[in-house]
């Protein structure tokens, strides 16, 4: 499933400006946006995963609380399997 899209696509006030912005976003991406099991890959250090940096830069807070409530999810998911063993 893809996660959500660029603030700026939100943000258009017209189809063409949508037009325009998402022919530049879909280059931007070599036309393959980002997905939501790749929020996996976000890892803490110093060097970020390119994709994971790419969409992190232009999401808007839509997309960053999807990529908390995926992630917050995956790990309570985790925990709990542990506890129930």
């Amino acid at each position: 499933m893809p996660a959500p899209a660029a603030k700026i696509l939100w943000l258009a006030q017209t189809e063409h400006e949508w037009n325009a912005h998402y022919i530049r976003w879909l280059a931007r991406w070599s036309g393959e946006g980002y997905l939501q099991w790749e929020f996996d890959r976000i890892r803490p250090g110093i060097k970020m995963e390119e994709r994971a940096e790419k969409w992190l830069e232009e999401t808007d807070e839509f997309g960053m609380n999807m990529m908390l409530i995926v992630d917050a999810a995956e790990h309570r998911s985790v925990a709990f399997v542990a506890a129930v063993h």
